[in-house]
């Protein structure tokens, strides 16, 4: 920050953080992956699936089909049963007071 003006920094940060609160933000817990069986289609397992484009399915559109020999649970290197996929959308905070 030495050497840079604080009004640019200031512009700086508001243009990033704008940016940002046009983007959805989402935490997703993909673990389940490896047990993927293709049937939810819902915006957390597509998310998952886009996220993770080597687990078994392929990328919603609008549906999932298997893209491996096998696909859910039951299979090798499965991790057991598919816990449901977990997503919270949250909006960015307002931006902190800049010092001038």
């Amino acid at each position: 920050s030495a050497g840079v003006p604080a009004a640019m920094r200031k512009a700086l940060f508001v243009a990033l953080w704008s940016a940002s609160a046009r983007l959805p933000v989402v935490a997703l817990d993909c673990g389940w992956i490896p047990s993927d069986n293709c049937e939810d289609v819902k915006e957390g397992a597509c998310g998952c699936r886009e996220a993770h484009p080597e687990g078994p399915c392929s990328l919603c559109n609008p549906t999932s089909t298997c893209r491996s020999a096998c696909c859910g649970p039951s299979c090798p290197g499965a991790s057991g049963p598919p816990a449901a996929p977990a997503a919270q959308a949250f909006a960015p905070a307002a931006p902190p007071a800049v010092e001038r």
